[in-house]
């Protein structure tokens, strides 16, 4: 979720008759990149200054839950996206970041409930439907969870989310999971993660999805990590290797970016496997 620019624009055109220090402060809120503990300092005292209200204020506490999501804090993110939608409650974006951090949580009812408003807010809203399947998967409601994933596929076809319609697939025992994987993606296999795709197909193995997710780049080679495990923890899920699967999903849990895909379905998996 990157909404910083839009929240940039708003802050700065509500900041434009305020004191100095707290327009500056809601401008760092929005725009610190890749800081969270130094925008959340700022968030909280452009918050603190009560020099905002209405939607400028709304956006401060959206922006502060986002940094909260990503530092793995869902209570203090659920607790700014509150506030932030009794400012602003027809808000299907921070109904959808509220939602996501219920799931992380375990609280499929309310992530469900906020799911449910965002899409009634906005039908059109982006990832809304891919991200009520993930949690519907996780609430082993599958029919329904394939129902939003392929709806969000068929609007936006991308490899990871068939990855996940696979997924639910053969949760659900669908024996056609792997036909169906090979024909929506297609034309979508060009470099990663087309070999998780090749491996859940039966035509590779778990050591050369290994070597595909390698790259030079530190932050490069982190995220594919991430992914390369996840997948694979699956791979050994599909298989009722339950202690390797286990594995992985805790290095997922230790390593990956708390406000990833990854992590929020490890922790679920985790979750199920107990």
């Amino acid at each position: 979720m990157n909404l910083r620019k839009t929240l940039l624009v708003c802050l700065m055109l509500a900041a434009g008759g305020a004191h100095a220090q707290p327009a500056a402060d809601a401008k760092l809120c929005a725009s610190t990149a890749n800081n969270p503990d130094l925008a959340i300092k700022h968030c909280t005292a452009a918050i603190d200054s009560r020099t905002f209200a209405g939607a400028a204020l709304a956006a401060l506490h959206f922006s502060r839950g986002v940094e909260w999501a990503s530092k793995g804090e869902p209570d203090r993110a659920i607790a700014d996206f509150e506030a932030s939608l009794k400012l602003k409650p027809n808000d299907a974006v921070a109904h959808h970041a509220r939602a996501i951090e219920f799931s992380v949580k375990g609280d499929y009812t309310r992530a469900i409930a906020d799911f449910d408003a965002a899409i009634k807010i906005d039908p059109k809203a982006v990832g809304v439907n891919f991200a009520r399947g993930r949690t519907r998967f996780y609430m082993n409601e599958h029919a329904l969870a394939a129902n939003d994933i392929e709806a969000e596929f068929k609007v936006r076809p991308n490899i990871y989310t068939a990855l996940w319609m696979y997924l639910v697939r053969k949760r659900a025992g669908a024996g056609d999971a792997e036909v169906l994987l090979e024909r929506e993606t297609r034309r979508l296999r060009a470099g990663w993660p087309s070999a998780v795709v090749v491996l859940y197909m039966g035509s590779t193995n778990i050591e050369s999805v290994t070597i595909a997710a390698s790259d030079p780049d530190p932050a490069r080679q982190r995220e594919l990590r991430c992914d390369a495990d996840f997948f694979i923890a699956h791979w050994h899920l599909m298989k009722n290797e339950n202690a390797r699967a286990a594995g992985l999903l805790r290095e997922v849990q230790s390593t990956c970016p708390r406000n990833s895909l990854e992590y929020e379905g490890a922790v679920a998996e985790l979750r199920r496997l107990k």
